[in-house]
């Protein structure tokens, strides 16, 4: 990497931001094209999830195992390849003239993101010094948390004016732009330390997550006891077992204990999964509650959304000003607080609108979204040796999508019980009788809470009374939502003030 030249580093940082936020962008741009999707290619309910969940199980199965395969066998040339394949399937996404060659084209995006996204943070972390790297990782937190937090708003802007394939092919000028960045200024680097990958690890570690993901994922569509998800699970912990057998006896394996000996490796994984939960479930929910329950335009929705993505980028890059006085561990607990706050603000929103409530609980969304995106790869940078940041980074993104998964299922059935129980407890209290009919169209508001006007007419009470009932339903089920990121707010806390309590050297090849 050329160090010494300033022009050369903005290039290679801004290049690879670009590229990486292609990819943090499609994991949230698509959620606005969902409908006419349907309309289009005549989707099922079914297909239609997997136009998602096929990209979140490809980025989550192979994001731990990626970095090592750019130590080994060149970074530049692995990043290149990702993005190659990443712009291809994007571009078949949008000419997808079926619903199996898209949800091909979203799995192939997801395993391709999977690869651009932690070997291109190596490719900053390897350019610079450990004292320009804060500054150089609040950059790209700035430019891929904007991604991420965008997407919807982008989306619905594009489906509108220019039709869904529009939220695949808008890729395409980033792509370009910030593969001609890249191609003038970074050069190769590997890893020094003479390794082997570890294919048996690569193969069972893939399996244990997809097997996982799969069955969170698919347990709400299914049924927790469904015979599919009973497996999934089973094959999940078989292969995590076979996986940690064959890791103590591989010669060079993925996720080795000198990883688990440094002090900061642990609590940047809790707050990672966080950053994760908190994304899956704000970005699950609040779209819903602006539209469904506080009734405001879809233009409208964005814009307050927006407030979030703003802040993203504002705090991500003054990260990069305040890691030199505040460091990596107190900036991370500052984050975990944020939220925290952030989930407990959630659990007291109404139904009635407030700024004076919404606007505070997005800012620090936004201040935990852009410390997330920046200083936990910043503190694997400073303190694990460049022979091993490629796995470290990988593993850091998988925890992220593992944790949005994961508590996105559970916070999910905790909505659909809530908001179940709710409606009936509203009925009792009220003197109302409940009808079979009105049990199945509470069940119906429950799946589809964006219909709730249309479900209120078809329950037997008045209709002003069934959507204060549903509306109700929903807040409370709302509040139960975020008790998921209370809990791994909390743990994530404790990691960072009693495991991580210094910040110690980077492990070398020797030391490991």
């Amino acid at each position: 990497m050329l160090k010494s030249s300033k022009t050369t580093q903005l290039c290679l940082l801004f290049g690879v931001s670009l590229l990486s936020f292609t990819g943090f962008l499609d994991a949230t741009i698509v959620s606005t094209a969902l409908p006419d999707i349907q309309r289009s290619l005549n989707m099922s309910v079914t297909q239609l999830q997997w136009i998602m969940n096929a990209f979140f199980l490809g980025v989550s199965a192979f994001m731990a195992s990626t970095g090592r395969v750019g130590d080994i066998y060149g970074r530049r040339k692995v990043f290149y390849i990702g993005t190659l394949i990443f712009g291809l399937a994007s571009i078949g996404a949008g000419l997808a003239p079926s619903a199996g060659v898209l949800i091909l084209c979203r799995a192939l995006q997801g395993i391709t993101t999977a690869i651009t996204i932690p070997v291109g943070v190596t490719l900053i972390q390897v350019a610079h010094s450990k004292k320009e790297l804060a500054k150089a990782m609040s950059i790209f937190g700035s430019i891929t948390g904007a991604g991420l937090a965008i997407g919807p708003v982008l989306g619905g802007a594009l489906v509108t004016h220019f039709g869904w394939p529009a939220v695949f092919l808008v890729n395409i000028p980033f792509i370009v732009i910030g593969f001609v960045l890249c191609m003038i200024s970074v050069e190769e680097s590997q890893s020094d330390a003479v390794m082997s990958l570890d294919y048996l690890g690569i193969i069972f570690l893939a399996l244990t997550i997809t097997a996982f993901v799969f069955a969170m994922v698919e347990a709400n569509q299914l049924g927790w006891h469904a015979p599919l998800i009973i497996i999934s699970f089973a094959v999940s912990i078989v292969s995590l077992i076979i996986f940690i057998f064959v890791e103590r006896s591989a010669k060079h394996p993925i996720m080795a204990g000198y990883l688990f000996r440094n002090r900061v490796f642990l609590p940047a994984m809790f707050f990672s999964f966080l950053g994760g939960s908190a994304m899956s479930v704000v970005l699950f929910i609040d779209p819903l509650y602006l539209h469904s329950i506080l009734q405001q335009s879809n233009f409208m929705t964005g814009l307050i959304l927006f407030i979030i993505a703003l802040v993203v980028v504002i705090s991500a890059y003054m990260v990069g000003h305040l890691h030199p006085h505040l460091g990596s561990r107190t900036l991370m607990i500052i984050g975990s607080f944020a939220y925290l706050s952030m989930a407990l603000l959630h659990m007291i929103f109404t139904i009635h609108l407030s700024y004076m409530l919404i606007v505070p609980t997005f800012i620090l969304m936004g201040i935990g979204w852009g410390i997330v995106n920046t200083v936990p790869g910043t503190a694997l940078g400073e303190n694990i040796s460049e022979d091993h940041i490629g796995v470290a980074i990988g593993a850091l993104f998988s925890f992220y999508n593992i944790g949005a998964a994961v508590i996105l299922a559970l916070s999910v059935v905790m909505f659909h019980s809530k908001a179940l129980y709710s409606s009936v407890v509203q009925f009792a209290t009220r003197h109302l009788p409940l009808s079979s009919m009105d049990a199945n169209a509470i069940k119906q508001f429950i799946s589809q809470p964006d219909k709730m006007n249309s479900i209120a007419h078809k329950l037997d009470s008045n209709t002003l009374t069934a959507i204060d009932i549903l509306k109700h339903a929903f807040v409370n089920a709302m509040h139960q939502m975020y008790i998921p990121v209370v809990i791994v707010s909390l743990i994530a806390l404790f990691g960072l003030v009693f495991i991580m309590r210094t910040e110690p050297h980077a492990l070398s090849a020797s030391e490991s």
